[in-house]
């Protein structure tokens, strides 16, 4: 889907999170999700493994897998309720750490228990 020659940092470049089928399980590596795009440091395949809780609950909300495309204006988040996605401005994220961004999303929707995957800092600069 995305054209070999793509500038990473543009807009037609995608960002994709996704599960496993063993996502959510019981099994050893139940835990674990990847996040998936064209890296800017090489130009090749970036690959992220990671683990936590944020892919299962993402498969418990019944989504496999994530796809960002395009560019946002303003920052956002993307938030999944009761099986609804929508994105919500995230101007008050901006310039915070991924604890305090964590910490601020949970307070902001009153769900200690909700899982966050945030950029932070690093990831506010190109």
């Amino acid at each position: 889907e995305i054209d070999p020659k793509v500038d990473p940092l543009s807009p037609q470049n995608k960002l994709i999170f996704v599960t496993g089928p063993l996502t959510g399980t019981m099994a050893a590596t139940g835990g674990r999700y990847s996040v998936v795009t064209k890296g800017p440091l090489t130009g090749a395949i970036a690959c992220s493994n990671s683990g936590g809780y944020f892919g299962a609950e993402l498969k418990f909300a019944g989504w496999d897998m994530v796809i960002f495309e395009g560019a946002s204006p303003k920052p956002v988040y993307l938030l999944i309720t009761d099986g609804k996605a929508e994105l919500v401005d995230a101007a008050h994220l901006w310039g915070k750490t991924v604890w305090e961004t964590e910490e601020t999303i949970k307070l902001q929707h009153q769900d200690p228990q909700i899982r966050v995957a945030a950029i932070g800092r690093a990831g506010e600069n190109r």
